[in-house]
């Protein structure tokens, strides 16, 4: 298996840890909008009470506004507005903590599978030595929240940079983790409660008021799993980044090629920089002057958002596909398949917790 194998490898394998989360997050959703619809259902039967179709049909007829004015009375209409809010509120909250893992997930195990691959195809002189990955690091990834750098502190802070270059690269550049969350919890909640009171100002019917809330909800899940994606590739990169950097630290001539997906969903900037290498600055030239430290992060959307490239190594200039295999686990050259990796992460004290990020035992 070759250098380029394996760092390939490495992404599609936390990729597919990461894809559970997937249905974690429309499972939330889902709950959300089971009890929203109950609760909107409950509202519907007080207001139009023992009355029958036809009669409820003329009552609209004149006053098509009758079921809002009477959700108004007795503040029914406000209090299932509170409801809804409780309801989507906490949902989107468990679907923010997951995004969170997952990211977390991304940078930390692509971390450890792309140090293995290295450590495999390593035959230079240079003996590399197992790292742990800075906690630092995959907050700033992740997070990216100013407290972090206070915390730190500047000492701190450039002995870290030391190892995984400077920790301002890994900062998210469109916006922390967590502005992102509530920029968008509040948004769909607004579209939620609109809806509800349309609903009830326009006469609509309970199905299908609560089908426009389903669509926001679909919409809301959709958008929750675009972030998710968006999120984990730049963090895998910010892993495969981190890697790069304290291996070289450690003396080992290191590049990165920048391998794109190509297909007819691939942009346009994404098909120019495609076989690029990293300068002498390790950074990737993007179209406009844009140079980028770790892929999916360079601060333009339109180059980040959906982004599904990955940077791979090449160890002292040479081809990937060219490397010689040695064995971290052994130290011979050696082929050996990648599910070693495991073997490999638990000699070094490490264990996959529940949701199967790695962490020391």
């Amino acid at each position: 298996m070759t250098l380029q194998e394996m760092n390939e490898a490495g992404y599609k394998s936390t990729q597919s840890e990461i894809k559970r989360f997937n249905t974690l997050l429309a499972k939330q959703y889902k709950k959300a909008l089971d009890e929203i619809r109950t609760d909107i259902r409950k509202v519907y039967d007080k207001v139009i009470g023992d009355r029958s179709p036809s009669e409820l049909a003329a009552i609209l007829k004149e006053q098509p506004s009758w079921l809002y004015v009477q959700a108004n009375k007795f503040d029914r209409l406000q209090a299932l507005q509170k409801k809804v809010q409780t309801q989507f509120i906490k949902a989107s909250i468990a679907a923010g903590n997951m995004t969170v893992e997952a990211s977390k997930m991304a940078i930390t195990n692509n971390f450890y599978r792309q140090q293995f691959a290295v450590m495999f195809a390593n035959a230079s002189p240079v003996s590399l030595s197992f790292t742990v990955l800075n906690p630092a690091v995959v907050e700033v990834s992740v997070l990216g929240t100013p407290t972090v750098w206070n915390k730190l502190g500047k000492q701190v802070a450039d002995k870290i940079a030391g190892k995984y270059g400077t920790l301002g690269a890994y900062q998210p550049k469109y916006g922390t983790l967590s502005s992102i969350l509530k920029k968008n919890r509040i948004a769909d909640l607004q579209k939620i409660q609109t809806s509800i009171t349309q609903g009830l100002i326009q006469g609509k019917s309970f199905t299908q008021t609560s089908k426009d809330v389903k669509k926001v909800l679909d919409s809301t899940a959709s958008q929750a799993l675009r972030v998710v994606r968006t999120e984990s590739m730049r963090n895998m990169n910010s892993g495969a980044y981190a890697n790069h950097n304290q291996a070289k630290a450690q003396g080992l001539d290191l590049k990165r090629m920048d391998l794109e997906v190509l297909d007819d969903r691939t942009r346009g900037q994404s098909q120019s920089t495609d076989g690029q290498i990293s300068d002498e600055n390790d950074q990737f030239h993007f179209p406009g002057g844009v140079l980028v430290d770790i892929i999916g992060n360079s601060g333009i959307a339109a180059y980040d958002i959906h982004e599904r490239g990955v940077a791979i190594e090449i160890i002292e200039d040479q081809p990937p596909t060219q490397r010689r295999a040695r064995s971290p686990v052994t130290g011979k050259n050696e082929i050996i398949s990648f599910k070693d990796y495991s073997t490999w992460m638990s000699d070094n004290g490490f264990a996959q917790n529940k949701t199967g990020r790695w962490t020391i035992k």
